[in-house]
């Protein structure tokens, strides 16, 4: 894929895919959604931030976002 067709995949997509490991170091995915991208390096992604993958990202902060 070239730069411009990975940013028109990010630009389009409602959703994304976020890998953490979990509080035993195990992998873990959550689909979160994406509303808004400032190229492919800056994104905000929306989830409930009482869930137990936030406070696994607050603890680690180790994440990769996956967008399909």
């Amino acid at each position: 894929m070239t730069k411009n067709e990975i940013m028109g995949l990010v630009s389009r997509s409602l959703f994304a895919d976020l890998g953490y490991l979990d509080e035993d170091g195990r992998p873990a995915i959550r689909r979160v959604f994406c509303t808004w991208h400032k190229g492919l390096g800056h994104h905000l992604i929306s989830t409930n931030a009482s869930s137990s993958h936030v406070q696994c990202l607050l603890g680690k902060g180790d994440a990769c976002l996956y967008f399909a």
